[in-house]
C-alpha cells in the first residue's frame, strides 16, 4: 500500500520554522531527510519552495501547491492538496508521498497521512511557524532512533 507521510523536523513545542527557513541546522537530519524522500514524490506549500536553497530537489518528484504559481521545469504546480496526492497515487504508485511543509500544508495532510517521520529537536528554537498538533490516540510510534540532536519516530496511523 502506498504511503503518504509527514515528514519533519520539529521542538517540543512543535516550532517547525522561523522567517521560512529551518530555526536549526543538522546535518543527520538533513540526510536522513534526504535518505526516505530520494526517489518518492515530495508535496509542499509555495512558502516552502522558496525557502529551498536549491530548486527542485533531485531525485525526487517535486509538487508545488499553489494557486499563483505555475509550473516549471523539474516541478509540477496543483491549487490543492487532494489534487496533488490524487496525481501522485495515480502516476506513482509505486512510490512514497511525501509532504514536507509548510504549517497548512502539514495542518490538511493530516487528514491523508498514513504516517509521519518526525525529528524531535531536543534543544528549544524560538518560531513563527509550528507543526499541527495532533491526537496521540490515533498514531503509534513503530520505531524510534535517538541521535545526538534529536529523536527520529516514525509514526503509524492506528
Amino acid at each position: 500500500m502506498q504511503k503518504i507521510i509527514l515528514i519533519s523536523g520539529l521542538t517540543n513545542n512543535h516550532v517547525i520554522g522561523k522567517d521560512n527557513s529551518l530555526p536549526w541546522y543538522i546535518k543527520e537530519d538533513f540526510q536522513l531527510f534526504k535518505e526516505k524522500t530520494l526517489e518518492n514524490v515530495i508535496i509542499m506549500g509555495r512558502k516552502t519552495w522558496e525557502s529551498l536553497p536549491k530548486k527542485p530537489l533531485s531525485k525526487r518528484e517535486n509538487i508545488v501547491i499553489s494557486r499563483t504559481m505555475e509550473a516549471g521545469d523539474g516541478y509540477l504546480v496543483f491549487t490543492s492538496l487532494a489534487d496533488g496526492i490524487k496525481y501522485s497515487s495515480q502516476e506513482h504508485q509505486d512510490k512514497d508521498i511525501f509532504i514536507i511543509g509548510g504549517a497548512s500544508i502539514y495542518t490538511e495532510g493530516l487528514d491523508y497521512a498514513t504516517h509521519m517521520y518526525l525529528s524531535h529537536i531536543k534543544k528549544e528554537y524560538e518560531g513563527d511557524t509550528y507543526f499541527p498538533k495532533f491526537d496521540e490516540n490515533q498514531w503509534n510510534v513503530t520505531k524510534q532512533k535517538e541521535y545526538d540532536e534529536f529523536v527520529f519516530n516514525v509514526w503509524e496511523r492506528k
